[in-house]
């Protein structure tokens, strides 16, 4: 099972989500407090690591990716990739958040493939610590 998994998704003051070996890495001290105790306990013998990154394509474009070529010109590695990123950004003050769903998300496996992923629909609610995405994801056979 843990071979198959690419990402991560949690919640510790936002949503969030990551590659598993990110999750692995930090433990609990980066805010993975819900979902490392259940993957420790489950004895992962292997940890994907997965970059992500927040494009500037926006969401509207989705269907312009029909092809692999197309999803790997979607995916630049710069520093704006990370193995863990947060799924909303604060407004005002540390009580208002936007979903960062404008956008597509990019993403490359450790086996090199790349994709993309839509969310088509992102609800946050800092106030009750709950966050609910519904999401597409594209990505190269």
């Amino acid at each position: 099972m843990a071979y198959d998994i690419d990402l991560v998704f949690d919640y510790y003051s936002g949503p969030w989500f990551a590659g598993p070996r990110a999750v692995k890495n930090c433990g609990v001290s980066c805010g993975a407090y819900t979902i490392w105790p259940f993957i420790d306990g489950q004895k992962w013998p292997y940890f994907q690591n997965t970059f992500l990154r927040y494009t500037t394509i926006p969401a509207n474009q989705w269907a312009s990716f029909a092809t692999a070529a197309d999803l790997r010109r979607a995916w630049t590695f710069d520093t704006g990739a990370d193995e863990k990123t947060e799924l909303v950004s604060s407004l005002v003050d540390l009580n208002t958040a936007q979903p960062r769903s404008q956008y597509l998300w990019s993403f490359k496996t450790q086996q090199g493939k790349k994709g993309l992923i839509r969310f088509t629909q992102a609800q946050h609610n800092k106030a009750g610590s709950t966050a609910t995405f519904t999401f597409d994801i594209k990505i190269e056979r």
